[in-house]
């Protein structure tokens, strides 16, 4: 029998968003996850709100909005409003009930400017980064920093000369008609009037050039999760400038008068076994890696030299027309004549790691201690970001860390110093000055030794 195709809109439902949700929806692990970090917030949400007055739009429905609208790539606030009013889903996420009221799109950000004006956002970022550590969702070794870029709001007639020519105002200052075709517009003479910050960049050749900013965003490449992330001018040297702070302290170590061997890796490019487990062959994959870090290589090289630091790259894999063979005694005279020597290509065999080339090569050179630069400043009893009372080591020797199977190294690499009683520095690069610290002398990191 046909039903009948009624019009007449229902008084009642008896059936809440909750149960017309299916369970197995990818949405309700997050939304568990999302409540589970948002009554960690609670205490810093009541610092940014007075105890009297008119209710705000509550902070937590607002930061789950705000999630949807980066989970469904919604272009703009007014749209994301639009949809909240109608999509039942979108409803049951941010906690409202099927008659509340759907807030107005001006009120809505000036709410959101108070949430990230008290830097709400990145607590909320931090939490669920301390969420998945807890679940042992992140690791230590395998990531990667990848580049991304992130278009600004400001319109392209706000892109105009800095220094404009004099002649009759437009009649409608608010929006003039422009014709900007056949100028030539770069970043040196033109700026937005409206975003000053956003630079006219392009993501290579052939494509649109557009007002934009350059964002950078560390990998965690085990579940694909997102780390950390940092927002910056689209100048196109990103990576370059990394180089140049890294550059900064081995010279600053170089003028004291110390010889510095760097034993380079690649991972922020490729990494040997990671590729292995993509079905690459094992062998293969580690090859690709070692040229990986002769890229790095050659762009430390760069960077020293600029700042006056002369320098010599000895990669295991011969390659001469970019880097010298590894010879020892040569390196040595290298160090002799007041140069920094950057060894690359790990031990030019696959299996091995750069852990143990680094390993190898200060053995083979005499050197008197590897400093291990890492992103944490030492060897701690239990992992520190999953562990508030976590104990950092000031000293520990070869045998203690091998029975408290503290992963200073591979075990191939450690082996191979205590072997040859090569003490070992564990710091963390990425403080400013540290490695001037270490070099003189000031506990800085942990030591292991015999």
């Amino acid at each position: 029998m046909r039903g009948d195709d009624l019009q007449q809109d229902a008084m009642f439902s008896y059936i809440s968003p909750e149960r017309r949700v299916p369970s197995d929806h990818p949405l309700r692990p997050i939304r568990r996850m999302v409540d589970e970090v948002l009554k960690g917030l609670s205490r810093r949400f009541d610092t940014l709100y007075s105890s009297t007055g008119r209710p705000s739009i509550a902070p937590e429905k607002l930061l789950r909005t705000l999630l949807l609208q980066v989970l469904y790539t919604v272009r703009s606030e007014r749209l994301l409003l639009e949809q909240l009013d109608y999509n039942l889903l979108f409803r049951w996420f941010v906690g409202l009930n099927m008659d509340d009221p759907v807030w107005d799109a001006t009120v809505f950000s000036k709410n959101r400017e108070r949430l990230l004006e008290g830097a709400v956002a990145q607590a909320f970022f931090q939490q669920v980064l301390k969420l998945a550590r807890q679940k042992d969702l992140l690791s230590d070794e395998h990531f990667t920093v990848d580049g991304t870029l992130i278009e600004a709001w400001a319109g392209h007639k706000s892109f105009q000369k800095k220094d404009p020519p004099g002649g009759p105002r437009p009649e409608d200052p608010g929006n003039p008609t422009l014709d900007f075709h056949g100028e030539k517009r770069s970043n040196q003479t033109h700026q937005s009037n409206t975003d000053p910050d956003a630079r006219l960049y392009k993501k290579g050749p052939g494509k649109e050039a557009k007002l934009s900013y350059q964002g950078q965003v560390l990998m965690e490449n085990r579940n694909g999760l997102v780390t950390g992330t940092r927002l910056t001018q689209a100048t196109g040297t990103a990576e370059r400038e990394a180089a140049v702070d890294m550059a900064e302290q081995i010279a600053e170590v170089r003028q004291l008068g110390i010889e510095v061997v760097i034993v380079i890796g690649g991972g922020n490019i490729f990494r040997g076994v990671a590729g292995s487990e993509k079905g690459i062959e094992r062998a293969t994959a580690d090859y690709m890696g070692m040229l990986a870090t002769v890229i790095n290589a050659l762009a430390l090289q760069d960077a020293l030299e600029r700042r006056g630091t002369p320098t010599r790259v000895q990669s295991a894999i011969t390659m001469t027309q970019v880097a010298e063979p590894f010879i020892r005694r040569r390196a040595e005279r290298h160090l002799e004549k007041g140069r920094v020597v950057i060894f690359a290509a790990g031990t030019g065999n696959p299996y091995f790691s750069t852990d143990t080339a680094a390993a190898l090569r200060a053995n083979e050179i005499g050197a008197e201690v590897i400093l291990k630069a890492t992103k944490v400043d030492g060897i701690y009893d239990s992992d520190p970001k999953k562990n508030a009372k976590a104990v950092r080591f000031a000293r520990i020797t070869y045998l203690d860390a091998l029975q408290k199977q503290l992963k200073v190294m591979d075990s191939t690499a450690f082996s191979l110093c205590m072997d040859n009683k090569m003490p070992i520095i564990v710091f963390d690069l990425f403080k400013p000055h540290n490695l001037k610290r270490v070099v003189l002398g000031q506990e800085v990191g942990t030591l292991v030794t015999g």
